[in-house]
């Protein structure tokens, strides 16, 4: 975050979204001084957050600082938007993962999609929700979503903005009941990830970011607590915590011997593997080939920006959301820069290529 667009977030008042978290965010970074707030104080700040029922939420303009004139000179939206955007994609995928939490306690049709590849009607139900609604929110934007026609998905090739969407994310998790899946929604812009939601339903549990907003956690029913950025420092590979695929993992824990890592563990889809190494849970997430589509990783990716983290292939290479393929063919890895900076390097060293 710059100290402009932490400027943005503090004063913007039109459609700014006030979190405590986000104001002791900017102020322990140094961003900007508190004098930004003028005569309003952090403390005083925080308990216009506990007056109004806690955050996020709007704040009239009367209840914020005149906003100063601040234009979009790096291109970008402003701070304020993004929040404003963002805690809209929240709220969709709120609405989803009640309709997914509501399912997952009864039984419901399986079907597939191709070998290996099940879907259900809970699947359905929620893409079509999330479609509908972020069309009515967000009118003229393209959806790329897992269980939608794909030929639906061409507007997006032009690397404007699009949303990409995994209803449920860990399908087979969902099925199997261990509650390792996740209703995601990503945004990007210009071929980037930007923005997005991963939303476990059965931890009753969310987290939001993005390139430019810090990334936080909000348990059901709670305040949004903001979670701290990656370590800068890097350590040795020995000691790392990796998670890897708990359905198509097996090759990446070879490779992950062969670079002397042996605290591994396993989780279900992308989204909540993305997520215990965005809240610090490991060190690192790492599949080894094929790793799912756009949709698997939008979200999460916009996430790792948000907690200073990265999310590209595993030889270092961001995906690109405008491209014509759609699969993750070359893998993921998610990780603090000086982490993913010593993995990177390791496969190259061991030899293992794209």
């Amino acid at each position: 975050m710059t100290q402009l667009d932490a400027v943005r977030f503090l004063v913007r008042g039109d459609v700014y979204t006030m979190r405590a978290a986000a104001v002791r965010f900017v102020l322990a970074n140094s961003l900007v001084s508190s004098a930004v707030l003028g005569p309003r104080s952090v403390e005083q700040a925080e308990q216009l957050v506990r007056e109004t029922g806690g955050g996020p939420r709007y704040l009239s303009d009367e209840q914020l600082l005149p906003a100063p004139a601040l234009a979009a000179e790096d291109g970008h939206p402003h701070v304020s938007e993004r929040v404003r955007m963002l805690d809209e994609m929240r709220r969709l995928a709120a609405s989803a993962a009640a309709l997914v939490r509501e399912a997952y306690a009864k039984d419901f049709r399986i079907d597939y999609k191709g070998p290996d590849d099940p879907v259900t009607e809970v699947d359905r139900a929620a893409n079509e929700l999330l479609c509908t609604e972020l069309a009515r929110s967000f009118p003229g934007i393209p959806i790329v979503a897992e269980e939608s026609d794909p030929a639906s998905f061409d507007a997006r090739r032009s690397g404007g903005p699009t949303f990409f969407v995994d209803p449920i994310d860990g399908t087979r998790d969902f099925i199997l009941k261990n509650g390792e899946f996740a209703v995601m929604i990503g945004f990007a812009d210009g071929g980037r990830a930007q923005l997005g939601v991963v939303d476990c339903p059965a931890w009753d549990r969310s987290y939001a970011g993005g390139d430019g907003v810090p990334t936080y956690v909000v348990d059901r029913g709670g305040a949004p607590t903001t979670l701290p950025s990656a370590e800068a420092t890097a350590r040795p590979l020995e000691g790392l915590h990796a998670l890897v695929s708990r359905s198509r993992g097996d090759a990446t824990r070879a490779v992950l011997a062969r670079m002397g890592i042996s605290n591994v563990s396993l989780r279900g889809g992308a989204g909540v593997k993305s997520v215990g190494v965005v809240a610090n849970e490991a060190d690192l997430y790492l599949q080894v080939g094929r790793a799912g589509k756009l949709w698997d990783s939008c979200a999460p990716e916009a996430l790792a920006l948000g907690a200073g983290l990265r999310l590209t292939d595993p030889f270092g290479r961001r995906y690109d959301y405008a491209r014509s393929a759609l699969d993750l063919s070359q893998g993921v890895l998610v990780a603090a820069p000086a982490v993913h900076d010593a993995i990177v390097n390791k496969l190259t060293e061991l030899g293992i290529e794209a």
